[in-house]
């Protein structure tokens, strides 16, 4: 049967998205490869996702090498459809988040020689950017540590199990004659420069530009004791009918946020100019929620998911397209429009002990409110919780509303 070569280009990957850049490639010239197996990992400012094969047959170039940035719909690659004897008619090609593990991959650097000091790396395994820090830092030869991530990739709790079996059994009191062991010597802090890539990349784009959106902020300090008590209602109901949801504080804030935008729709405007010309600008009710992402080699990233068109749900439809929104953040399952057009942003610094907080403002947002953590005021403190009851004092939440002080005043906010 004839062959015929068919072009891998970088697919649409939502709105806003227009170049990518390769950072792994899966298969290499000559590999035979099936439709839909991916092919190449590739990161953007909005998401990483894996390209898949348009159809069966075999690889027989690569256009773009890893590193290489291009254009949605410039070439990645060349396909010799049907080489493999498996003949399949190509499909548009369509591009699907990476899961987790590839999108650490897709941040990390490409491969630099590590000091004799942390060991030789090895040439043909990735090694994230902790297993390296640590590696370096602690003198651990990562050519004799097994990894345990996908592809026998090497993360930083490989690294630390290798320290645990480097180090030496101390003897007993008695077996040295009663001397105190000497001190072991404090590990030397990781040093070095690791290139940001994908998201890691994009947040410090997106703050370098946040500076240029003049803000205020408004701070609210607020009884927490009705929402405290609704919160346990509705739990209580819930339970009551064997359902297996609970509702957050958090949900309950973002919900109200969405119903106050209404009474004040200001909070919800961006600025922009049109056509030369400062304008006030109404995209709509769409709720950004900040979710902190934890990877699997430590790392973090501030990932903000939006619920499109807040206002029109109500409040069981908002609860499970935020729970959706946020699981999927946590697995990178985001596809890229599910990270743009936020108009509004909420943020809970609070859920890791902060009392009040000053977030930034990304271009072409409005509002973001940031919510401290929940607890009795300071002053308090010594006094018994039963004590506190007695005397009328509640719990309370710092809450801040930074805004774009363009198209929004002080007293909208």
């Amino acid at each position: 049967m004839p062959q015929s070569t068919m072009q891998v280009t970088l697919p649409e990957m939502g709105e806003s998205v227009t170049e990518g850049t390769v950072a792994k490639w899966l298969k290499q010239p000559g590999d035979p490869v099936r439709e839909g197996e991916a092919l190449v990992e590739v990161t953007t400012d909005k998401v990483d996702a894996e390209v898949p094969a348009p159809a069966t047959g075999k690889l027989v170039k690569i256009l773009a090498d890893a590193g290489q940035t291009i254009s949605v719909g410039a070439p990645l690659a060349e396909i010799e459809v049907g080489a493999d004897g498996g003949v399949s008619a190509p499909k548009p090609t369509e591009v699907k988040p990476a899961p987790e593990a590839a999108q650490q991959a897709a941040q990390q650097p490409a491969p630099q020689p590590v000091p004799p000091d942390g060991g030789a790396k090895p040439a043909t395994v990735e090694v994230s950017e902790g297993a390296e820090l640590l590696a370096r830092a602690r003198g651990i030869d990562l050519a004799a540590v097994k990894g345990s991530g996908p592809g026998g990739s090497i993360r930083r709790r490989d690294v630390a199990e290798a320290i645990e079996q480097k180090a030496p059994t101390l003897p007993s009191p008695a077996s040295r004659g009663g001397k105190e062991a000497e001190a072991p010597t404090p590990a030397q802090s990781p040093t070095g420069a690791i290139p940001l890539r994908g998201a890691a990349a994009a947040l410090v784009k997106h703050m370098e530009e946040s500076r240029e959106v003049p803000t205020a902020t408004s701070f609210r300090t607020l009884r927490v004791d009705v929402l405290d008590q609704r919160r346990r209602q509705l739990n209580q109901a819930i339970q009551k009918a064997g359902r297996p949801e609970k509702l957050s504080y958090t949900h309950l804030i973002a919900f109200a946020i969405v119903k106050a935008v209404k009474d004040v729709p200001s909070m919800a405007v961006t600025f922009d100019r049109v056509e030369g010309a400062p304008a006030r600008v109404a995209r709509g009710v769409h709720l950004g929620l900040a979710v902190d992402v934890q990877r699997q080699d430590g790392s973090r990233i501030l990932l903000a998911p939006v619920i499109h068109d807040a206002d029109r749900l109500d409040f069981v439809a908002f609860r499970d397209q935020y729970e959706t929104l946020v699981a999927k953040a946590r697995t990178g399952k985001l596809a890229a429009d599910e990270l743009s057009g936020a108009t509004i942003v909420l943020t809970n610094p609070g859920g890791i002990g902060t009392i009040a907080s000053v977030p930034r403002l990304m271009k072409g947002q409005g509002t973001i409110v940031a919510t401290g953590a929940i607890g009795y005021p300071p002053e308090f403190s010594p006094i018994a919780e039963s004590g506190l009851r007695q005397l009328g004092v509640s719990k309370v939440m710092t809450m801040t509303s930074t805004y774009d002080h363009r198209v929004i005043q002080g007293a909208e906010s």
